[in-house]
């Protein structure tokens, strides 16, 4: 895929005056005031065929704000009492390629692969197995080497989900009025597949991802005079890093949502309850959930809360109950004697997206 030079009049060429504006901005010498007035404009010279790069992939999390009506309190995708616990993992990034094989570079496998199982681990809400890690090797080869004794039999665990993600890297480059512009992409595809059956189970949408605006000024003969370095096979590789940081963030987010993490509610005391799971079995850090109970073989929700876990356990505040018979007579009944209803009715709290806190 070839890209055109950039076009440049015969007046910008002749105009000394200009060519000395041009190494000020190099240099950064005009006021940022004044950049900000007259903002460069992209020239009608843009690369055919581009993505479209205006709309990248959205993290989401949830907000207790959201969680105050009746209206939103409902159950979450693909919940299920029986992950909640930590749900065991292992991902690989399977293939790295280039929209352009022409173009130099290449991105570390080794070194995506261990930033995505790491943001998978900091969500708490997994047990990760590396594969990329080469502790395990040392560390074996130091046990032989020293004769150590192992207390418990080393028996392997493995992961239940498998996370495969491949991915395309890019660039798109715009000539602007002054200087040449490149901005550098990536596209994720990703599922999950059941490690014991090899069974896709679910295939997350397409993650695009870019990252900022990369500035460079060209000789007429296309030759690097200043900015970044567009030839330069390091910067190049920031540049795409860059955006799949951003990619798998989104990605963890995702893989995040579709495993809610839960947990059965044991003491209630004014609008205050406790739950029987912490962060041991999933939950990070402060999370909105969904309270519901079982009527006839159905779930259904009754409020909305936020829990607090501690290791093997957690507290809970009630955000709101739900304005509907069945709620207020839940409601009632805790409020007169908690403790005998919950011995015979099971009330659980789910949770309703990535904590509003967590960082990516």
């Amino acid at each position: 895929m070839k890209f055109s030079p950039r076009k440049i009049d015969k007046g910008f060429i002749c105009n000394i005056g200009m060519v000395a504006a041009l190494i000020g901005i190099l240099g950064g010498c005009i006021p940022q005031a004044q950049r900000a007035i007259a903002p460069p404009q992209p020239s009608s010279h843009v690369r055919s065929g581009a993505p479209d790069l205006s709309r990248t992939s959205d993290i989401v999390s949830s907000y207790q704000s959201g969680y105050t009506t009746d209206a939103n309190i409902e159950l979450p995708d693909n919940y299920d009492t029986n992950y909640f616990r930590k749900v065991r993992i292992a991902a690989y990034f399977e293939q790295i390629n280039f929209e352009d094989p022409s173009k130099p570079g290449s991105l570390d496998n080794h070194a995506l692969n261990t930033l995505l199982e790491n943001e998978i681990s900091r969500t708490k809400r997994f047990i990760v197995y590396s594969r990329q890690s080469v502790a395990k090797q040392k560390e074996g080869a130091w046990q032989v080497m020293h004769n150590t004794v192992y207390d418990e039999q080393n028996i392997a665990r493995n992961p239940e989900w498998l996370l495969e993600v491949t991915s395309i890297l890019g660039r798109n480059k715009r000539s602007m009025r002054g200087y040449e512009e490149a901005i550098f992409y990536i596209r994720i595809s990703s599922k999950l597949i059941d490690y014991r059956t090899m069974e896709i189970v679910h295939a997350f949408p397409p993650i695009t991802e870019k990252s900022e605006p990369k500035k460079y000024f060209v000789s007429l003969s296309n030759k690097w005079i200043g900015g970044f370095k567009i030839y330069d096979e390091g910067q190049l590789m920031e540049a795409y890093s860059e955006a799949a940081n951003r990619a798998i963030a989104v990605l963890v987010n995702r893989v995040g949502n579709y495993f809610p993490c839960g947990g059965r509610i044991i003491g209630y005391y004014n609008d205050r309850f406790s739950i029987n799971k912490g962060i041991r079995d999933g939950f990070a850090m402060k999370q909105t959930v969904v309270l519901y109970t079982n009527m006839n073989g159905v779930d259904v929700p009754i409020s909305s809360g936020e829990v607090t876990p501690a290791a093997t356990k957690g507290s809970g505040r009630i955000l709101h109950w739900k304005d509907d018979p069945l709620a207020q007579e839940i409601r009632r009944k805790l409020t007169i004697n908690s403790q005998d209803y919950l011995n015979t009715h099971e009330i659980y709290a789910v949770s309703v997206g990535m904590p509003e806190q967590w960082e990516y």
